[in-house]
């Protein structure tokens, strides 16, 4: 697949088409799945003009997505739209929706049937490997406010609080009652205010350990005392009567009638049980 020019300057946003979709109709799972599946085709044989329409469809339709999808689908389609931006001659559109994809997906590496080894599209994809995954960052003195009864998904994943990775684009969707109810493409951490409150995300410190001494004393259980006595008892008891079993089976070994074989064996036995 040749490439156009890049390294053009450019007076587009670095959103340009997909910020704000007027969404005439949803773009459904089905819209979305038909546009990777031509695109991949597309790649495949080389057929850029046909590649560069999916991607238009693809850039445009993601706002307008009327369900919430897993990460990974997010990823494959950011890479598309990433592509679609290159062979565009966007090429910083192109960089940034390559970090979120690799974001999303970092272990990801093109298919060789998807792309040639020598294709420079795998050349500017994974020059921006190595700036993908970074630390996400905070909005100052602003905590996250969901609309009521409702909860905020970052690229697929549930926002918990007000941050995101910067330079790159992400998706933001408003999910209620399990369908997504509105969504739109925002650039790095810029939630938009109807979605943010004043106010500082509360710090998980560990607990401070407290200073004061306290006295152990040892409480004796109110049985131990008796059963240690007779325990002891017990104790001198046996050996007593292990003692007793020598003494017997000695008088046993030297035993001349069958008499007081039978009667030693008894009670040395008896003794030693």
């Amino acid at each position: 697949m040749r490439m156009m020019g890049a390294g053009v300057a450019l007076a587009v946003l670095l959103l340009g088409d997909v910020a704000q979709a007027d969404c005439a109709s949803p773009y459904t799972t089905a819209n979305m799945a038909a546009d990777l599946g031509d695109m991949t085709r597309d790649l495949r044989d080389l057929n850029e003009q046909q590649f560069v329409a999916g991607g238009a469809r693809l850039a445009t339709g993601l706002p307008c997505l009327n369900t919430a999808l897993p990460a990974s689908a997010y990823a494959s389609a950011y890479r598309y739209i990433g592509t679609y931006h290159l062979l565009s001659s966007r090429d910083d559109q192109a960089r940034a929706w390559y970090r979120t994809a690799l974001e999303l997906d970092p272990s990801f590496e093109w298919d060789i049937n998807d792309l040639p080894i020598d294709n420079p599209i795998r050349v500017v994809f994974e020059e921006e490997r190595g700036k993908a995954v970074v630390e996400p960052v905070r909005v100052e003195a602003k905590v996250l406010l969901p609309p009521e009864g409702a909860y905020l998904l970052l690229d697929g994943r549930k926002m918990r609080r007000a941050e995101a990775t910067i330079e790159r684009p992400h998706l933001l969707q408003v999910v209620s009652s399990g369908n997504v109810t509105s969504a739109q493409i925002i650039e790095g951490n810029a939630i938009p205010d109807e979605y943010l409150n004043a106010g500082e995300e509360a710090s998980a410190k560990p607990k401070a350990l407290s200073s004061q001494v306290y006295t152990v004393q040892r409480v004796r259980p109110p049985l131990k005392t008796p059963l240690l006595i007779i325990g002891g008892v017990t104790t001198v008891a046996g050996i007593g009567l292990y003692a007793g079993s020598m003494v017997t089976h000695a008088k046993f070994t030297k035993a001349t009638t069958t008499a007081d074989v039978l009667r030693l064996q008894g009670v040395t036995n008896t003794l030693v049980i």
